[in-house]
């Protein structure tokens, strides 16, 4: 259009008032989004984590969604096994040897790109990485819930760490 070209100002006020329009849409679905989050997690019973500590406070203070940890992975292994060495807690270390029972392939980042950041990885491969932690924590929750169940002293101690967990998450918000 050549009213446009003869007069810059009005073509940068259009700019404008798309970005602006843009962003608000934006917006909008980013809040749309987040009610339709909560609604789904609002009837489960069951939220299985690891390290849980950071996850919630991810969500939270990026979303804006609290949520509370019915199965911590991280706490339920400390719990069964206090003495697991520093290097053999984390979640693909402890997926490998209970539930792989020593074998396999632990998937771990650093051997599956070699120097590269995970923020630099496209989106359309870095959520196949992501997803497989979703996987192997719920494989590792099968495998220590037999050891945790409601018979067992230990359940009572997991569940008073997650109280505490829960507690001292909250008060970091005052």
């Amino acid at each position: 259009d050549n009213k446009m070209i003869d007069s810059p100002e009005i073509a940068m006020m259009q700019v404008e008032k798309e970005i602006i329009n843009m962003s608000n849409l934006a917006f909008e679905n980013y809040k749309n989004g987040i009610k339709e989050f909560e609604k789904q997690m609002s009837p489960i019973e069951l939220i299985i984590m690891f390290n849980a500590k950071f996850d919630i406070r991810v969500i939270r203070n990026q979303l804006g969604v609290k949520l509370d940890c019915t199965w911590d992975g991280y706490l339920a292994a400390r719990l069964l096994n206090e003495n697991e060495g520093d290097g053999n807690n984390g979640l693909k270390a402890l997926h490998q040897k209970y539930v792989l029972n020593g074998e396999g392939d632990a998937w771990n980042f650093g051997s599956l790109f070699k120097g590269v950041k995970f923020t630099t990885v496209p989106i359309n491969t870095a959520y196949l990485y992501a997803a497989r932690d979703a996987e192997i924590t719920y494989e590792l929750y099968q495998f220590q819930k037999p050891y945790l169940d409601s018979d067992n002293p230990l359940c009572k101690e997991k569940d008073k760490l997650l109280s505490l967990q829960s507690f001292s998450l909250q008060f970091e918000q005052l």
